[in-house]
């Protein structure tokens, strides 16, 4: 979900109260090591989530607002993201993956720290240094794990533990992926092979393709209505999918996912490397390595006449700036009947 569109839903959730997945405060201020501790323990609270039950809200997602609660308008720190970072990261853990990033809604500024979703074979996430519990006074070691109810973060008790315990040696699944081509009498096609090795566990690919090196450029509309925050210039990543329906894969099975060759997209040339790419289980991002694929096939005569079939239907672009797009995907058919 885009962030400026969160914080409206947030604001405008008359009467809605905390989740597992949402926290949010009016203020909040980073100046002492207790305040900055009292922030962290939500954030390890939300990367303490159970895999399975956190992807079903936001694709896993956990958020923490500052500046916004339901019906009211509050104020957010004016600091650097990367202050925040320094501030809260000697709590948190560098292992706990999560980034802060500002969204402006009705004029309205608002901190929103975003926590990756939780997977199976994650660590116990854990308080890396002690602290004053600024709302009781006790003091907080480190090595003191939180977990996540509706609308609190709270010390671990034996069952949390255990569970967590559990999570941690869920082994996850051990893909990887690499280019496959073939010219000649058993068809001429590219493909992206995955992989899952025997120790892995089973995963589901929910997209499987080619994606190029680099990010593309794109400016904004001559006439549209921005942010002053929004920069004139966004990038995102270009990928071709093969196949956009879920596939189960076992440990130890490698499934092949073929493209038949024809023309060539408009912007790949001899010069244009490519990677293979998978999307698996709730939205994780892997990526192999990269191969001159193109110019082999242009070296061996495949520059195919323009009447021939288009080797990709559609090509997409996924936004990964500005962090209010981060995310986003764009999709364009590339056959003769679609839009360029």
């Amino acid at each position: 979900m885009p962030v400026p569109d969160l914080i409206a839903l947030i604001h405008s959730a008359h009467g809605a109260s905390e989740t597992e997945e949402l926290e949010w405060k009016l203020e909040f201020e980073l100046g002492t090591r207790s305040r900055r501790a009292a922030l962290a323990k939500h954030i390890i609270a939300f990367g303490n989530r159970d895999p399975d039950r956190a992807a079903r809200t936001f694709n896993g997602h956990a958020f923490l607002l500052i500046g916004v609660e339901p019906g009211t308008w509050g104020t957010a720190p004016t600091l650097d993201p990367a202050e925040i970072v320094g501030a809260l990261e000697p709590y948190t853990g560098p292992e706990l993956a999560w980034h802060p990033v500002y969204g402006e809604y009705d004029g309205h500024r608002v901190l929103v720290i975003v926590v990756d979703p939780p997977r199976w074979g994650d660590p116990i996430h854990c308080f890396a240094r002690g602290a004053i519990d600024p709302d009781t006074g006790k003091e907080v070691k480190a090595g003191t794990a939180f977990v996540r109810l509706p609308g609190i973060s709270r010390p671990a008790n034996e069952a949390d533990m255990r569970r967590l315990e559990e999570r941690a040696a869920t082994p996850r699944p051990h893909l990887s992926i690499a280019n496959d081509w073939n010219l000649g009498s058993r068809g001429n096609y590219i493909a992206v092979n995955v992989a899952n090795g025997p120790a892995g566990r089973p995963a589901i690919l929910h997209e499987v393709g080619f994606t190029m090196a680099g990010a593309a450029e794109v400016d904004q509309l001559a006439g549209g209505t921005y942010s002053p925050d929004e920069p004139e210039t966004a990038r995102a990543y270009v990928s071709f999918p093969v196949e956009e329906s879920d596939r189960r894969i076992e440990p130890g099975e490698t499934l092949r996912f073929r493209v038949p060759l024809g023309t060539l997209p408009w912007c790949w040339d001899e010069d244009t490397d490519i990677y293979p790419y998978v999307y698996f289980d709730q939205g994780h991002w892997l990526v192999g390595d990269p191969a001159p694929l193109v110019a082999h096939l242009l070296g061996h005569g495949w520059r195919t006449p323009e009447e021939t079939a288009q080797m990709f239907s559609e090509m997409a672009l996924t936004y990964v700036s500005p962090r209010s797009a981060s995310g986003l995907r764009a999709r364009f058919r590339l056959d003769p009947a679609g839009e360029p």
